[in-house]
């Protein structure tokens, strides 16, 4: 089982918000005090929840590319482009890849709704478009990016 940020607290004979702040070097944690927590999370393995994190800070810093092929170099190259840029902001970008299936498109546009990243950047497919989940992500101002072509029966803003 993994060690949890608790089960560091308690180690360590400090709260959990202490734990956390040396973690993330906070300066109002003492040189030495975070050395030690930080010392005894790696001797214990510690590794941060990221689902936790990303669900504390609101955001994942993450980006999803929606497309449908690697082959592709109109898919490939700006994915690729993408990338770089983001990583210069502090992004990720995780290249979700719905191979022209209607289900997983549907499946990737849901997940977005869940709020798994910060923004989507999207070539749409006119045959697989569900404009029904563009329209929701849209109305939560989430942010979408289209390439290439924009979907079919959508509001341009």
């Amino acid at each position: 089982m993994a060690t949890t940020l608790k089960d560091l607290a308690r180690a360590c004979g400090m709260t959990a918000s202490t734990v956390s702040r040396a973690l993330r070097d906070d300066p109002r944690v003492k040189a030495a005090t975070r050395a030690r927590i930080q010392a005894l999370a790696e001797g214990l393995g510690y590794h941060p929840n990221l689902a936790a994190r990303t669900l504390a800070a609101g955001r994942s810093r993450t980006i999803w590319f929606l497309l449908s092929n690697l082959q592709s170099a109109l898919e490939h190259e700006p994915a690729h482009h993408a990338g770089i840029i983001l990583a210069e902001h502090g992004y990720d970008l995780l290249v979700a890849l719905h191979r022209n299936d209607a289900a997983s498109y549907q499946r990737q546009l849901a997940r977005l709704m869940q709020g798994t990243a910060d923004g989507a950047l999207i070539i749409p497919n006119v045959a697989l478009d569900d404009n029904g989940l563009v329209r929701a992500l849209m109305r939560r101002d989430f942010p979408l990016v289209f390439l290439d072509r924009f979907p079919r029966d959508l509001p341009e803003v």
